[in-house]
């Protein structure tokens, strides 16, 4: 029988960590939404509990549209769980460990909103500390969403002595002997972005070999790995750097600097988002989701099709105003008046 929490009946794991275990949950209703809803283990501690509870607070305080959002918090004693909304399209881990990499338009149009996220939570004082493809969701749409901020924690010095927690090679070398701050997670989602146009991060391999490359700067340079837009590999490389200071100084100067150094036509999300759960019937096909450009040169796909509708509006709207007129001449004076007092005011 199915394990139920707080009238959430669990249907499958979606992912576990260190901080708890994710479920695919929906209460039973006339309106069964399918939810996911984060618990830590039976056997958790006092601790455990604690940083699910803190997490829960840091989400609770950002509203931002690309972070995933807490639904609500419910008993699960000894403790509690998150209910947040469903992220239907997978992961970035799940779409690179498919595709290997994406190109230059796609990276951006993935990873600039979260660098936008990013920033909305340090301008609150909180850095998320774990930022990694596994911790970058996808919804139905395709949109991005930055999740699992189980590690995060406020801007400042480091306890004496206190683990660090991330993930290793994505975890800022700074930060065992640094106060932490926003360059942390700026560098973090520079490895992401390194990952996602190269096919691998720039410091891989076991654990130990990963710190220690990252402690000394050493990879082979992104230009090195694939061809890429220069200004895109030199802001990656930046991001990366082993020394804080030369790094973007902000999560929203990288979002900036990320999308200036592509053609915005290139900007748009990935073609094909990975389902949850192994249900092939929640995958989605995101072709004009995302950033789109609009310019003389190339318009977006569709666009023809709402310029007709954009002429049979003008053209209606060009028939009642005739009708009005016909009927009352006053009208269109007032009309006339309007439209001469609202053209003043446009810049």
């Amino acid at each position: 029988m199915d394990e139920v929490v707080a009238g959430y009946r669990l249907e499958a794991p979606l992912g576990r960590g260190s901080g708890g275990t994710v479920w695919r949950a929906r209460r039973p209703g006339p309106i069964a939404r399918a939810v996911a809803l984060k618990r830590v283990g039976a056997g958790a501690g006092p601790t455990a509990i604690d940083d699910l509870r803190r997490e829960a607070a840091v989400l609770a305080s950002l509203d931002h549209p690309h972070v995933v959002a807490v639904l609500e918090v419910v008993a699960d004693p000894p403790g509690v769980a998150l209910v947040m909304p469903l992220a239907a399209g997978g992961s970035l881990r799940d779409l690179l460990d498919d595709r290997g990499t994406l190109t230059p338009g796609e990276t951006v149009a993935v990873l600039a909103p979260v660098a936008e996220a990013l920033a909305s939570a340090h301008r609150r004082g909180i850095v998320h500390g774990d930022v990694k493809p596994a911790n970058v969701l996808f919804t139905s749409d395709g949109e991005p969403l930055l999740s699992d901020f189980g590690v995060a924690r406020f801007v400042g010095p480091a306890e004496p002595g206190a683990p660090v927690a991330g993930t290793a090679g994505y975890l800022d070398p700074a930060r065992r002997h640094a106060p932490v701050d926003a360059r942390s997670d700026v560098y973090s989602l520079g490895v992401v972005a390194y990952e996602a146009l190269a096919g691998r991060p720039p410091y891989a391999g076991p654990k130990a070999a990963a710190v220690a490359a990252a402690d000394a700067g050493i990879h082979v340079p992104l230009t090195s790995v694939r061809s890429v837009p220069g200004a895109l590999a030199s802001v990656v490389e930046a991001a990366i750097d082993r020394e804080p200071l030369a790094r973007p100084s902000s999560a929203a100067d990288l979002a900036a600097a990320l999308r200036g150094a592509v053609d915005p036509a290139e900007v748009v999300l990935p073609a094909r988002v990975a389902p949850v759960g192994g249900r092939a019937e929640e995958a989605r096909v995101t072709e004009a989701f995302g950033p789109q450009p609009i310019t003389a040169a190339a318009p977006p796909a569709g666009s023809a099709r709402r310029h007709r509708c954009l002429a049979f509006a003008a053209i209606a709207g060009a028939a009642v105003v005739a009708v009005v007129a016909a009927a009352s001449g006053a009208a269109v004076v007032r009309s006339r008046h309007h439209h001469r007092h609202h053209d003043q005011r446009r810049p």
